[in-house]
């Protein structure tokens, strides 16, 4: 009986960024103190009382390097997943924004940066499933295997 083979991650580039998502203030505040951010540091978690979402940058954080944390309320079952999902690509966007700006990325092609928020997205709407009783997606969007 031999080794079976086993497939990679499709990713076109591995994101600088370790990518978070926190759907409550308390989830926030936990990911704060793990990553050892002074509390007087700390930004509102949705950066206003009026946004439904939001994304915070970190850098070297406690030796994990760059971080992101993305935020946003979780809606209840009874509302549009369109929603949702319509503000995790929106945060996506702003996650890959930074990446080009970390990566010195000055002029991506469209297609590596349709590809790459794409990738970030599926990722993000992915993990918002599996934390909610939302489900939009079966399981983590990694790619196709072979």
């Amino acid at each position: 009986m031999g080794i079976k083979s086993k497939w990679i991650v499709r990713a076109i580039v591995e994101s600088p960024f370790y990518i978070g998502l926190c759907l409550t203030e308390n989830q926030f505040k936990n990911e704060m103190k793990r990553l050892r951010i002074p509390a007087q540091e700390w930004p509102y978690w949705l950066a206003n009382k009026n946004k439904a979402a939001a994304v915070h940058f970190f850098e070297q954080l406690a030796g994990h390097g760059l971080c992101t944390l993305v935020c946003i309320k979780e809606y209840d079952k009874e509302k549009d997943p369109n929603i949702i999902v319509g503000l995790l690509i929106h945060e996506a966007v702003h996650i890959w924004q930074h990446i080009c700006l970390e990566l010195g990325e000055t002029n991506p092609s469209s297609e590596f940066e349709a590809y790459s928020i794409q990738a970030i997205s599926q990722r993000l709407i992915a993990k918002y499933s599996e934390l909610t009783s939302i489900k939009i997606t079966k399981k983590e969007g990694r790619g196709r295997e072979a």
